[in-house]
């Protein structure tokens, strides 16, 4: 779920909100109570997930040479 950056054109409050996609851009300000907010267009976030682990580290002490993971 993205966050939006919010901006109130009254008040000048800023704010962030995670919401759905699909859910419609708040338009009160929770500061003044007036209809004057806007969503700012952010660069968002980025996060990267391979479902990969890095290979073990077979050089731990007492583990014997021959035994690999």
């Amino acid at each position: 779920m993205p966050t939006y950056d919010y901006l109130c054109e009254k008040c000048g409050h800023t704010f962030e909100k995670m919401q759905a996609m699909s859910a419609k851009v708040l338009r009160k300000c929770p500061k003044c109570k007036k209809l004057k907010l806007k969503r700012l267009i952010g660069g968002g976030t980025g996060i990267i997930v391979t479902g990969q682990t890095p290979p073990p580290d077979n050089r731990i002490k007492g583990r014997p040479e021959h035994i690999k993971f």
